[in-house]
């Protein structure tokens, strides 16, 4: 007689998958992976997170939600990665390892998710050491980068909040109210769209010039919310209207003005934030996540891309949106 395995053993009125069974199920399920067409990747996509990281409930979150979005949306001939560094050193590595070291000819796009990554990406596209590679790179939140030295494709754009932020500031002027500060995170160039268009908005208005103060000199100014919160009691004596562009820092903004009655007015930043505090009497909307998944859908189907576009009120991507509510009278 034959040796054979025993696949089930009874049990009274049942039965039981055997050891020798168990194995064999999972052989037979190894044996169908292993037969199965392995799909072969077209596109690769590499997302280098801002610093910050994700859980500012505001500008991160929202690019983070735009890389989340693009993995579940992608085909299975795309695979993607996205990695959130603790130091800009991570950052360049991560970045060089998929541009100036890459080890095959899978296109790659590396995606800098900072505006203080464009030294990362303007060290890349100056190497002309680097003669062939199948990479490019999208980089946002800057001025338009030179033209490559070499065969790395550099994509940027730039949302501007100036259109956005001159509405505001009128929108702060009817309110009648009369000191406003702009409050940015640090002297980021970048930002000088959001405090010019404010103050062109609410000078034009009232003709009054607006007060500009920064957090902290550099880019941890949009991740210290401790910091703004003990700098509040200082500006609620002297400011009846904060316009905050320090992303994840707001939260400690919000925080003071859930705990004390007393505070000025002030607008929320990239996303809707007036859930945090009934004092939000409008919100600047960035839909940059939109953006994103929009140029990585053309960089996948091939399509042309401006290697610099600046998108303004205009374009849909960058709003100013009062919030309608009886707490926020007219102060004459």
């Amino acid at each position: 007689m034959k040796p054979h395995i025993a696949i089930f053993m009874r049990q009274g009125n049942h039965y039981r998958l055997t050891t020798g069974g168990i194995i064999m199920f999972f052989l037979v399920l190894l044996c169908l992976s292993a037969c199965k067409d392995k799909v072969k990747i077209e596109h690769r996509i590499v997302a280098i997170a801002n610093l910050g990281g994700a859980g500012d409930n505001g500008y991160n979150d929202v690019i983070m939600n735009g890389f989340e979005n693009i993995y579940v949306n992608k085909d299975n001939a795309t695979e993607m990665y996205i990695h959130i560094p603790k130091t800009k050193k991570e950052a360049q590595y991560i970045a060089e390892k998929w541009t100036r070291n890459k080890q095959d000819d899978i296109p790659t796009l590396v995606i800098l998710g900072a505006s203080d990554y464009s030294d990362i990406a303007l060290d890349i596209i100056s190497d002309k050491s680097i003669k062939t590679t199948t990479s490019s790179i999208l980089l946002y939140e800057v001025d338009e980068m030179p033209a490559s030295a070499n065969s790395v494709n550099c994509y940027t754009f730039l949302i501007s909040m100036y259109g956005p932020s001159y509405k505001a500031g009128k929108y702060v002027a009817e309110k009648g109210l009369k000191a406003p500060l702009i409050w940015l995170a640090y002297n980021d160039p970048q930002l000088r769209y959001a405090a010019s268009g404010f103050r062109d908005g609410y000078f034009e208005a009232t003709g009054n010039e607006t007060e500009i103060a920064y957090l902290s000199n550099d880019w941890t100014g949009y991740s210290m919310p401790d910091s703004a919160y003990r700098a509040m009691p200082e500006m609620s004596k002297k400011y009846d209207f904060l316009y905050p562009v320090m992303g994840g820092s707001n939260m400690g903004i919000f925080r003071y003005l859930r705990e004390y009655e007393e505070g000025p007015y002030v607008a929320g930043m990239d996303v809707d934030q007036s859930q945090y505090s009934s004092k939000v009497i409008g919100n600047m909307i960035k839909h940059i996540d939109v953006v994103i998944e929009n140029y990585v859908r053309d960089w996948v189907e091939h399509r042309v891309i401006n290697h610099h576009n600046v998108y303004d009120t205009e374009s849909g991507y960058v709003e100013w949106m009062p919030v309608n509510s009886s707490d926020h009278p007219i102060i004459m």
